[in-house]
């Protein structure tokens, strides 16, 4: 398991910097176009192409971080005002079925385009960048969200069958917040 442990860290530190890079490559791409436009009345032609790019990257390895740390869009809060613990318990499991499968189709989806954007070999115009770049990232992103999802369905799963109670998301485990990394001195 500590194997696990470390791969998993290792993965989500490399989802993180992704999300970095990415966001600040937005941030500063999206001012630069505006700044050259409004101030110096000219363009800065093709950035448009590399800023859709690192925004695909953001998107869909974000949703994948989102979804390790259950911090994903959901209806669990349902579960916590059921009255009945069996029928809270099968929403939630149905919830996190219902994810995984819709997941699954999502990733094959992805693959698809994945493919086609490999066997057609089209490109960007300005920068000629090929669409693989682009397609790789929502390929990527839900194969992590149907693993997630996998990992959930079965955790919750072993959860109901040791304890017999499955405890809403809600109040579990919370994603790395930098104010308790900087207060635990990491």
């Amino acid at each position: 398991m500590d194997v696990l442990h470390k791969i998993d860290t290792l993965i989500l530190r490399i989802q993180a910097t992704i999300m970095v890079v990415a966001n600040l490559f937005v941030l500063f791409g999206v001012s630069a176009i505006a700044f050259q436009r409004y101030v110096f009345s000219g363009s800065l032609h093709g950035l448009d192409e590399l800023i859709v790019i690192a925004a695909f990257w953001m998107y869909f390895i974000g949703a994948a971080y989102a979804t390790r740390y259950r911090r994903n869009i959901s209806a669990d809060i349902i579960s916590v005002y059921l009255r009945g613990r069996l029928l809270g318990d099968l929403v939630q499991l149905l919830s996190t079925a219902i994810s995984l499968g819709l997941s699954c189709l999502f990733t094959y989806w992805g693959w698809e385009l994945f493919s086609w954007s490999m066997a057609e070999q089209g490109a960007t115009p300005v920068f000629s960048i090929p669409n693989v770049v682009l397609h790789t990232s929502i390929f990527i992103g839900f194969i992590f969200m149907t693993v997630y999802f996998a990992v959930e369905l079965i955790g919750k799963i072993a959860e109901y069958w040791q304890t017999g109670h499955i405890e809403p998301a809600i109040l579990k485990e919370q994603a790395p917040s930098s104010s308790r990394t900087i207060e635990e001195g990491r």
